[in-house]
């Protein structure tokens, strides 16, 4: 399932870069109708970023107990990596 969804997304990052691209381009040759294309282009970008952003919403809320285990994980490590700067530092002043 993760698979689906980040193909999904990689997907729609490469659709998003081609309509980039395609808006760049035609900015460059063409400066007719640009104001229409332009507003074409935006809202389909936001139309695009809105359904990413829910996938990503829903990808999040479906393992948010892994991020939270994670962001558990993490802070335990920093403790750790904190004690044994301190540990480095006060044997260094000795």
């Amino acid at each position: 399932m993760e698979d689906q969804k980040q193909g999904s997304a990689e997907k729609l990052f490469t659709n998003f870069g081609k309509k980039i691209d395609e808006l760049i381009e035609k900015a460059k040759t063409k400066s007719e109708g640009l104001d229409d294309k332009f507003e074409e282009g935006m809202e389909e970008l936001k139309r695009n970023w809105d359904k990413f952003d829910g996938e990503v919403k829903n990808f999040t809320e479906e393992h948010k107990d892994k991020f939270q285990e994670v962001g558990l994980r993490i802070e335990n490590a920093a403790q750790e990596l904190k004690k044994a700067v301190e540990a480095a530092f006060s044997k260094s002043k000795k």
